[in-house]
């Protein structure tokens, strides 16, 4: 069972670490998506630590999506 996901630092200036608690296989994806809907990073992941890189993104909200075969989880992402 899915029990956390974390994005620190958050708000970020652009690279921020994602940690996932409660998986015993953290093999998923990652997804940003920004409010309309548009999916602007895709990542494989395949450990319960990893980090992402927004800097190539505009200042503004986003959305952090994690599946994998179980679990689905959204965070809200803040760029500076």
């Amino acid at each position: 069972m899915l029990q956390s996901l974390k994005a620190y630092p958050n708000p970020t200036q652009g690279i921020f670490s994602i940690h996932i608690n409660g998986v015993t296989s953290p093999k998923g994806q990652l997804l940003i998506v920004d409010f309309s809907g548009r999916i602007l990073i895709q990542k494989e992941i395949t450990n319960t630590d990893t980090k992402i890189n927004l800097s190539g993104l505009a200042a503004g909200k986003y959305i952090l999506n994690y599946r994998d075969g179980d679990h689905y989880a959204n965070l809200k992402i803040i760029k500076k």
